[in-house]
């Protein structure tokens, strides 16, 4: 289930940053990383998701719990559960 809805996510990114792979790609990889350092708590929660699941990018469980956070500290509902399901689980976090 995770899996879905985080590969729909990177759909959108996919398609912010005008599709495709190669330059494009990385193009919208550079603007989700843009918007997320921003503040933006949906781009924040998009990336940390990019980063749990190596979409787009090398997988990194504590920056994807860094994301999270971020955006979980906004009030992202998104990010909360991610977190939650991070800790349930114990990637990149001690298992709580």
């Amino acid at each position: 289930m995770r899996r879905v809805w985080l590969g729909c996510l990177l759909s959108v990114v996919l398609v912010v940053g005008g599709g495709g792979g190669g330059v494009r790609a990385q193009e919208s990889i550079q603007l989700v990383v843009e918007k997320a350092e921003k503040g933006s708590a949906f781009f924040q929660f998009l990336l940390g998701g990019m980063y749990a699941n190596g979409e787009g990018i090398r997988q990194d469980y504590v920056k994807a719990r860094e994301w999270y956070e971020k955006a979980a500290a906004q009030g992202d509902a998104r990010a909360q559960f991610a977190l939650g399901v991070m800790y349930y689980s114990g990637d990149g976090v001690r298992q709580d």
